[in-house]
């Protein structure tokens, strides 16, 4: 999903000012924007239901609301760079498109450190309202502090031209600065990634432990908390699955049908989501019983 390459640029530039080195990728910009529309108006019906939905206006419904919401944000900067506006500079853009996708990828962390601490506790959901404001801080403090950083490194004078970010020329095109890509995008996602695999394996292995455990002994029952265990996984997957693919065209970036496939599994990876999230049986007995 990640642009290949970028160059210096100035945070009032438009598009426009690079667009005829760019005038080659205008026809295929119809699908991106297709893709991009067809994204955002599925994953915000989604967070919708998730709002209206009375089971899932509660803790670990905002948390999905979260998630998504920074889906949809990545989504739109993607749009608006393949838009080719003049109306938003080409450094909104970009930080609109990278800081979307690292909000998501945070909120997706606490999902997943959610799979950790339901099993580890005893009080099942009931211990998750504690945990709600720790989760908020660090679900948007983290992308707050990266994006404070990384305006710093950006508008710092002392800093070397390789090293600043330059989000901004990500909308417009492109010359290759591969270290500040991968330390102000791909590095901390990566990261994240880790260590919600971590979560999730520790998880599944507490999960397993208490799988053993007779009926009888146990006090609470865990049925709702596998259900959101295996709903947490499949979108990890599905996330997992498009940032290893964006990771492979960043680093062979002369490989096209690599870019393209990278950039096609971005658009299932949204339609994925919206169809686990609606099959969500909260969802699905709420829709049946207004349409029934």
């Amino acid at each position: 999903m990640a642009p290949t390459s970028i160059i210096e640029d100035d945070w009032n530039s438009t598009v426009f000012d690079l667009w005829a080195e760019d005038s080659k990728e205008v026809g295929n910009s119809l699908w991106y924007i297709v893709g991009c529309l067809i994204c955002i108006t599925l994953l915000s019906i989604v967070l919708i239901l998730y709002m209206i939905i009375p089971n899932l206006r509660c803790v670990r419904g905002y948390k999905t609301c979260f998630f998504l919401l920074g889906l949809i944000t990545a989504y739109l900067g993607m749009l608006a760079m393949n838009l080719r506006t003049m109306v938003i500079p080409c450094q909104v853009q970009g930080y609109l498109y990278a800081f979307g996708i690292v909000i998501s990828v945070f909120w997706l962390n606490v999902l997943c450190y959610d799979c950790y601490a339901l099993f580890r506790s005893s009080g099942g959901n009931s211990a998750e309202k504690n945990r709600f404001a720790y989760s908020c801080l660090y679900g948007w403090g983290g992308p707050l502090a990266l994006l404070l950083f990384t305006l710093f490194m950006e508008r710092a004078k002392t800093v070397q031209e390789t090293l600043r970010p330059n989000f901004s020329t990500w909308a417009c095109y492109f010359i290759p600065n591969k270290t500040a890509e991968f330390l102000y995008f791909f590095l901390p996602v990566l990261l994240l990634m880790i260590i919600g695999i971590f979560f999730l394996l520790v998880g599944a292995y507490q999960a397993r432990i208490l799988h053993r455990v007779p009926r009888n002994v146990v006090r609470f029952d865990r049925s709702s908390d596998h259900e959101r265990f295996l709903f947490t996984l499949r979108i990890f997957i599905a996330t997992a699955l498009t940032v290893t693919l964006n990771l492979a065209s960043w680093v062979f970036a002369e490989a096209l049908w690599l870019q393209w496939t990278s950039g096609i599994c971005g658009y299932i990876m949204g339609v994925a989501i919206f169809l686990l999230c609606i099959c969500n049986p909260e969802v699905t007995q709420w829709l049946a019983k207004r349409c029934c």
